[in-house]
């Protein structure tokens, strides 16, 4: 049984009970959708890079049940500064956007202050991950080629984009603001890492850092830790290793102890723990710890590290003091998320440290807790079916084969429904077919199985799993040939 609960980290997979690695990738709509358009804040707006390029970002999205949402912001909302206490700055690029939320967001309360039309207007963002997609304002005529290519790229049309964005990059690098290239670039690799074209997404990210204008280091550093996470998702965990550490090392220069570089030794900590290396992974959670502790104690930010530690202490057999610290990043989240996706994780991990020790009572009512926060914030999602195959192991264990059964079909129709030939359907399938296994359905663990296989080959994933599933099934036949 894999036993790996939810981490906590900028753009990680759900881990789950009976889950390998596993990803969802959000299906693309195939319709063209159109790019507001741009009205101007005021007339006495300033302009950014002293290039006729309007300050500020526009929003673009923002994510349900996020801290965007709940403040109020909305697509084509602008945002033109932030403040947070006597701490106050300007906002002229997306990069500028994501640090201040990294840096920020686990400090306190912050205001962001901008225009909806001719309208000031300041938003107050809370603790949690604020959910919000910007870009710049661009001159009309980027605009309509930038509006052309998220097309192209929401009606699946890679190849074409591809070039589309190198095209568009070149004509923004003409203007004297430097980070317009690199941004467009950034924004289209980004873009690409949720469709799995690695080549073209290589190559974007390399774009992106070699912009005619060059890049801060601040950018090189967002560019090459975004780069890691797309090695991270395709599981080349030394490459994923190598860029967080090129991120780590220029944010240290730049701001030594900062929560950017917690955030780093964050991610390095995914990919040391998923490389097996429990060690180097709980060093790099607890000096993530530390820093976070010193600048924002009390924080989401803390409890995140608190979780994944945790998760290293049970990794290790220390299943009593994992859960001392999930419970202590639970305290946190409570008090500062109650009712979030947040809260629903850690009520998730603490159902897998109750399993871990035998407790399959106190297992039950914290997956169900977590499924009714889930269900809430977001029906049938793939979330809520990670919780609800863990239930169906508690099932399981307690004897009720058929109850469990329907558990694992009911989590793997809402995959299936997602993503059919995502990393979760062949994570649930592999659970399937053990099941199926014990019930003495050989005929449906063995199709279950080479459905799996098939995923993890399309996925580029080693395949020991499903195999392992398959000699199981021939054992129980007897086939021992075949096994």
């Amino acid at each position: 049984i894999q036993t790996r609960p939810a981490r906590e980290s900028r753009q990680r997979p759900q881990l789950r009970l009976l889950c390998f690695l596993c990803f969802y990738v959000a299906t693309l709509t195939l319709m063209a959708v159109p790019i507001r358009a741009q009205t101007p804040a005021t007339a006495a707006t300033p302009t950014s890079c002293s290039a006729g390029l309007q300050a500020g970002v526009m929003i673009e999205s923002v994510a349900k049940n996020s801290e965007g949402e709940k403040a109020g912001l909305a697509e084509g909302d602008i945002l033109l500064s932030w403040s947070r206490g006597d701490a106050k700055g300007q906002i002229e690029s997306p990069f500028d956007l994501s640090t201040i939320e990294t840096e920020q967001e686990p400090r306190g309360v912050v205001t962001l202050e901008g225009t909806r039309g001719e309208t000031k207007q300041t938003w107050t963002i809370g603790p949690d991950k604020w959910g919000i997609q910007t870009r710049p304002i661009l001159p009309d005529s980027l605009l309509t080629k930038y509006s052309e290519l998220q097309n192209l790229v929401k009606a699946g049309k890679f190849e074409d984009a591809v070039p589309g964005w190198q095209s568009i990059a070149v004509e923004a690098s003409k203007s004297a603001c430097g980070w317009l290239s690199a941004w467009l670039l950034f924004h289209a690799a980004e873009a690409l890492t949720d469709t799995r074209y690695w080549d073209k997404t290589d190559i974007l990210y390399q774009d992106a850092l070699d912009s005619p204008h060059g890049v801060s280091p601040e950018i090189t550093a967002l560019v090459l830790s975004a780069w890691a996470n797309s090695y991270y998702v395709r599981g080349d965990f030394v490459r994923a290793e190598e860029y967080h550490r090129r991120s780590l090392t220029l944010r240290e220069k730049l701001a030594p102890r900062s929560l950017s570089v917690a955030m780093s030794l964050n991610s390095l900590g995914d990919v040391a723990d998923d490389r097996g290396d429990l060690a180097a992974a709980g060093a790099n959670y607890r000096e993530s710890l530390t820093i976070r502790e010193a600048l924002a104690p009390g924080s989401l930010a803390v409890a995140r590290s608190l979780t994944n530690i945790g998760i290293i202490e049970r990794e290790g057999g220390n299943l009593a003091k994992g859960q001392e610290y999930e419970l202590r990043s639970l305290a946190i989240k409570e008090k500062l998320a109650p009712g979030s996706q947040t809260l629903a994780g850690s009520l998730n991990n603490l159902g897998i440290a109750a399993f871990q020790i035998g407790d399959l009572d106190k297992a039950d009512e914290y997956f169900r807790k977590s499924i009714e926060i889930k269900q809430k914030l977001a029906p049938d999602s793939p979330d809520v079916a990670g919780t609800i195959m863990n239930l169906g192991v508690i099932v399981e264990r307690r004897g009720d084969l058929s109850r469990a059964e329907e558990y694992e079909n009911q989590s793997l129709a809402i995959y299936e429904k997602a993503s059919p030939e995502s990393r979760d359907v062949a994570a649930n399938l592999i659970a399937l077919g053990d099941l199926e296994n014990d019930l003495g359905n050989f005929a449906k663990a063995e199709v279950d199985y080479r459905r799996s296989m098939s995923i993890y080959k399309k996925n580029n994933i080693e395949i020991s799993m499903p195999l392992g599933g398959l000699s199981n099934t021939a054992v129980e036949r007897g086939d021992l040939k075949q096994a």
